[in-house]
């Protein structure tokens, strides 16, 4: 029977594939039309006072951090770091849609923001991960 601790890694695992493959898959959605979504974001954000240079250099990055982010956790490297690059990720995108007014989402990003925190408080469960195998290798 598995002890406790081997479910506290296979919780972690879990975690950490549930929020890989979530930016993974926002990331890469963005991707087969970048000049869409560059549009989409001018749309919703251009009459705020977030519009301009900052605006344009978000959303010409935002993909690429999403499809960096989703590999990275799904495969357990550099997990902390990337979790807090995810929870900043985050924050900047719940403060958008705060100052668009979009509640809905806000509230959606904040809970995905919780689970981001939590997993980065658990993150030394990481056993099933390849920081834990690259770990193991550095002690031998």
């Amino acid at each position: 029977m598995a002890n406790e601790r081997t479910y506290d890694h296979l919780a972690t695992l879990l975690l950490r594939l549930f929020l890989g493959m979530m930016f993974l898959m926002a990331g890469l959605g963005k991707l087969p039309n970048l000049p869409g979504f560059y549009q989409y974001i001018e749309k919703e954000f251009g009459n705020t006072f977030l519009a301009g240079p900052l605006l344009t250099a978000f959303s010409h990055t935002l993909p690429f951090v999403e499809v960096t982010v989703g590999v990275l956790l799904v495969l357990g490297l550099m997990t902390r770091p990337t979790l807090v690059v995810t929870a900043l990720t985050l924050l900047t995108l719940f403060f958008g849609k705060l100052v668009a007014r979009d509640g809905q989402t806000s509230a959606f990003i904040a809970l995905y923001f919780l689970i981001v925190m939590y997993a980065l408080r658990h993150a030394e469960s990481n056993k099933f991960s390849v920081d834990h195998l690259i770990h193991r290798f550095k002690k031998s």
